[in-house]
């Protein structure tokens, strides 16, 4: 990317982690199987990929992947085997109802809520 490109803008955005950053503006042309022209891309100081094409008019989701399905010899094996119920503790001091369950996430979904910024 050249000084050229560069808006001078910035712009702030969010990841899938729910944290939120800012970067500068940039427009550059782009030449891909799924896109191909100019666009406006937020330039990242550590990015995880060169590029990464979201939902912009006129890119495609790309070439359709075939998919196959097989089974092994072990699931095949297994498949009628009845199967080993899991084991799992009780611990009866801390049995909560799921009415009691979605009241302590509704209260405490206000309290732990904080934005990471880059």
């Amino acid at each position: 990317m050249t000084e050229e490109q560069r808006t001078g803008q910035c712009k702030c955005y969010r990841v899938m982690d729910g944290s939120i950053g800012r970067a500068e503006v940039a427009l550059v042309d782009v030449e891909s199987p799924v896109f191909t022209g100019k666009v406006e891309c937020l330039c990242l100081k550590s990015p995880t990929y060169d590029l990464v094409i979201g939902n912009i008019p006129g890119a495609s989701s790309g070439p359709t992947p075939e998919v196959v399905a097989v089974t092994t010899r072990a699931q095949a094996k297994a498949k009628d085997k009845p199967k080993k119920p899991l084991i799992v503790p009780v611990l009866k001091d801390l049995q909560v109802s799921t009415v009691d369950l979605q009241r302590f996430q509704r209260e405490g979904a206000g309290r732990c809520r904080s934005a990471e910024v880059f």
